[in-house]
């Protein structure tokens, strides 16, 4: 007998075996979906939240005639306002991303943590978290520190730092000084029992983060889009705090317009004083040769 040739790459018969099994089977079916769901949902809610924030920048057109352009490059301009990729590296620099992060309070990162989840907050609430990241071991930055409250006047302080974990107890509104860092946590007044009973369960965690990574970490997540050649930059970023992208580009957006302006008046300072100097030449030509004359 002859058989029949298959016609493509897949033929009826080859998924034979599959239905077989799956119509003596078919209950492993719907609990294989079951568990995928509850799978991939407890998986995304683990995920960190993320934000994102948008601002636009409207760069300044160019306006200047020849003679401009000659005197403006006789100072040293050359006209960086129209260099759209020279606009970008200025944006995304570390001196003006660092004069940013100097204005913002972003050098501690506050979280709580769930038993599924841990949530980025902007602060603790009950709990005031006094302190400098300038006066902390160098070691210890982005070191992740966990609170936990013991009763209504004391908590514990744990950290692992090169495998080592270590465990001490502290009271709440006393400043302690220790050898890697200065610590004082306030505990807010007039709380409930019902809600120093949901405190007591929750964790708290911090981390210190060091200047140089936060201006690396956000000089880096800095995204800037232009369309069409446009004179308008548009720039976003994402955070795990909404807040905190929101404030970041704002700050960053101020900080670039003022060290425009201030590249400006520097310009046109340099231009005056290169006209002066170029009148002051003529006019000294113009008396030597009336004196000769």
């Amino acid at each position: 007998s002859i058989k029949p040739k298959k016609t493509g790459l897949f033929d009826i018969t080859d998924f034979l075996p599959v239905i077989k099994f799956l119509s003596k089977n078919w209950i492993f079916l719907p609990i294989f979906c079951s568990i995928s769901f509850v799978f991939a949902y407890f998986y995304s809610h683990r995920l960190a939240d993320i934000y994102g924030a948008q601002a636009e920048i409207l760069l300044k057109t160019n306006q200047t005639h020849d003679y401009q352009s000659k005197i403006l490059n006789s100072v040293g301009y050359y006209d960086v306002v129209q260099d759209l990729t020279n606009q970008k590296r200025v944006i995304t620099s570390k001196d003006l991303v660092g004069r940013v992060i100097d204005k913002l309070k972003f050098n501690i990162s506050y979280f709580i943590v769930g038993r599924i989840k841990t949530a980025q907050v902007e602060n603790f609430g009950a709990l005031d978290l006094q302190l400098d990241w300038k006066q902390i071991m160098p070691r210890l930055y982005n070191v992740p520190f966990f609170v936990k409250l013991i009763d209504e006047t004391k908590y514990q302080l744990s950290f692992e730092l090169g495998g080592v974990k270590y465990f001490k107890e502290y009271e709440f509104n006393k400043e302690y000084e220790e050898n890697w860092y200065t610590l004082k946590i306030n505990l807010a007044s007039g709380i409930s029992a019902e809600e120093m009973e949901t405190i007591k369960e929750q964790t708290f965690k911090f981390i210190v983060h060091k200047r140089d990574y936060l201006i690396n970490k956000y000089a880096s997540a800095i995204k800037i889009g232009n369309s069409n050649n446009s004179s308008i930059l548009t720039l976003s970023i994402n955070d795990g705090l909404a807040q905190n992208a929101q404030q970041f580009l704002d700050t960053l957006t101020k900080e670039y317009i003022e060290q425009t302006i201030y590249n400006q008046v520097e310009v046109n300072e340099k231009t005056l004083k290169y006209i002066d100097k170029k009148i002051f030449s003529v006019l000294f030509i113009f008396i030597i040769i009336k004196i000769y004359r």
